[in-house]
């Protein structure tokens, strides 16, 4: 019998972190010796002798492991992770609110993290053309990764899993510092805020909506958007890629715009229950994630990563 739960399940996200870091380093580096083998000279950032189809494979492949073998692990440790691996079809009325008012607020998301990348331009960042496919195959391999298999295996292992854990202690508590570690792990400086935003209106609507199936949509609507935006950049003129970018962000706009203020006047965002209070002092609940030591090993990594990332190393 686990004495203190709260550490427990705050361990157990941390452990769960570090799984996903340890599978993603140890993957990436046998799929780079994996293609210096095959080809030598070749790697992820320069596969010379490497169809991109087959590149787009491996790279499936890969994020499929990354984010399977923590779900497995957390499915495997904690019975109640089981339980919460359901889809449950939304309320009726959700998805027509939620999903305009999702792509506004992806919609000024993107327009915030262009602006910072924008400011916080350094000689280190790259400036070459984001990398989209050439190849049908490799093409339809890319969507795949991003916008099907990103959306259902983040949302399991995030929403699903780790919010999961932390919800007992409150709803709130539960979707940000899970936010706080989704936006950590994706380790992009001018996304940050965007990614934090995008993640709490995730774990939003899996509360809400009591399932996966809501997030899923949603998560999937804003990276086939990403997907549709590189495509536009990587195949199409500077003109038009510009005129499909305004068009695409006009129609979120118009459509989003009617949706929220509706939503606000008919009251379609139900309050989340509050964590009922326990009449002890005692210490805040982010204090007691501070003092739970895995958690804390796991968010310094990711901080350190982030700051790497930063300085270009």
């Amino acid at each position: 019998m686990k004495k203190d739960r709260f550490y427990y399940c705050a361990n157990l996200t941390g452990a769960t972190v570090l799984v996903y870091l340890v599978v993603s380093l140890l993957l990436r580096k046998g799929l780079e010796g994996f293609l210096e083998l095959v080809a030598p000279g070749a790697s992820l950032s320069h596969p010379v002798g490497i169809s991109a189809l087959t590149l787009q494979l491996l790279d499936l492949l890969l994020r499929f492991l990354c984010l399977a073998l923590p779900v497995l692990f957390l499915w495997g440790v904690e019975p109640a992770v089981r339980k919460a691996l359901v889809l449950h079809k939304p309320k009726p009325d959700q998805l027509q609110y939620f999903l305009p008012i999702f792509l506004l607020l992806s919609t000024l998301c993107t327009a915030l993290s262009s602006t910072l990348e924008r400011l916080l331009q350094k000689p280190w960042q790259s400036s070459a053309s984001p990398f989209f496919p050439q190849e049908g195959g490799a093409v339809a391999v890319f969507f795949v990764a991003t916008c099907v298999l990103a959306p259902v295996g983040e949302e399991l292992l995030f929403r699903g899993g780790l919010q999961t854990l932390l919800r007992p202690f409150g709803d709130w508590f539960s979707i940000f510092t899970v936010s706080l570690v989704f936006t950590l792990l994706h380790r992009n400086p001018s996304e940050l805020i965007s990614i934090f935003l995008l993640s709490t209106f995730f774990g939003y609507t899996a509360c809400s909506s009591g399932g996966l199936l809501l997030s899923m949509l949603l998560h999937f609507a804003n990276n086939f958007s990403s997907f549709l935006l590189l495509w536009a950049r990587c195949r199409m003129n500077a003109a038009s890629a510009l005129g499909f970018t305004a068009m695409l962000f006009a129609v979120y706009l118009c459509c989003g715009i009617p949706a929220l203020i509706l939503a606000v006047r008919r009251r379609r965002f139900e309050k989340l229950p509050k964590r009922p209070p326990t009449g002890q002092k005692q210490m805040s609940r982010a204090e007691r994630l501070v003092y739970a030591p895995v958690f804390s090993i796991a968010i310094l990594l990711l901080v350190i990563l982030l700051l790497l990332e930063c300085l270009g190393a």
